[in-house]
């Protein structure tokens, strides 16, 4: 997917249908997947924690700002969530 055609989709999202979130969810679910199993080592957790990663995506994609591309973004979002819970589970 190219960045201009994430922007269309995310703009669809952000006016309202939801349903469109599942085209960025499609195009990027492999990437956040294999980012949450290196880090965790544990399929299990990769899997909660993309599912994780997607849900706070749609919550906060109006502060998306496209400086990036989106895939970008949510791989750096599934990285932070990922050293946020191995930090949790370290304790």
């Amino acid at each position: 997917m190219t960045r201009e055609e994430e922007a269309k989709v995310i703009r669809a999202v952000l006016d309202g249908n939801t349903n469109a979130f599942e085209d960025l969810v499609l195009a990027h679910q492999k990437s956040v997947y294999h980012i949450a199993l290196k880090m965790t080592g544990n399929e299990e957790d990769a899997f909660d924690l993309s599912q994780e990663t997607f849900l706070k995506a749609y919550r906060s994609l109006s502060t998306f700002r496209g400086e990036s591309g989106f895939g970008s973004w949510i791989c750096r979002m599934a990285a932070n969530l990922c050293i946020d819970f191995l930090r949790k589970k370290k304790r």
